[in-house]
């Protein structure tokens, strides 16, 4: 498992060129799909770019090496939309039940580096699986509702 917060600022690379693309700035995650989309590489508010999960060759501890320095696009779908504008990170965010429980704030999301499937939400002491995760919005994360969470 890979930490969404220790990825951050790490190198985004083109294996073709060995150019340095930018650095992670963050995800962008399918919570339907419970994986990782694209990684967000830098850029200002409405401009940034994005590599699609689909082009990354490896998610490594020191970059994320890609296809080619053609693999950055700008964002599309709302969910990297909202990520360029800044409202869907899930990093610090509120965090809510189906049924509209507060359960803390997000501290780290841990991923598959392999596949980018979201292994679990740290949410204060509590480790929410990623299947657990319903939806990302500008105003909060929300999951299913666990009796035993642990």
């Amino acid at each position: 498992m890979t930490s969404l917060r220790a990825a951050l600022k790490i190198p985004v690379i083109a294996t073709d060129t060995a150019e340095r693309l930018g650095e992670a700035a963050g995800v962008a995650v399918d919570p339907e799909r419970g994986r990782i989309t694209a990684v967000h590489v830098g850029g200002t508010k409405g401009s940034a770019r994005f590599i699609p999960w689909e082009r990354i060759t490896a998610f490594g501890a020191d970059a994320v090496m890609v296809e080619g320095k053609d693999a950055a696009r700008e964002a599309t779908g709302p969910a990297e939309d909202r990520v360029a504008n800044g409202h869907g990170d899930i990093l610090d965010k509120r965090t809510l039940t189906e049924i509209g429980d507060d359960v803390g704030t997000v501290d780290d999301l841990e991923f598959d580096p392999a596949d980018g499937r979201v292994e679990d939400l740290k949410v204060g002491d509590l480790v929410v699986a990623g299947e657990r995760l319903l939806g990302i919005g500008s105003y909060a994360v929300v999951v299913r509702a666990d009796d035993g969470e642990t």
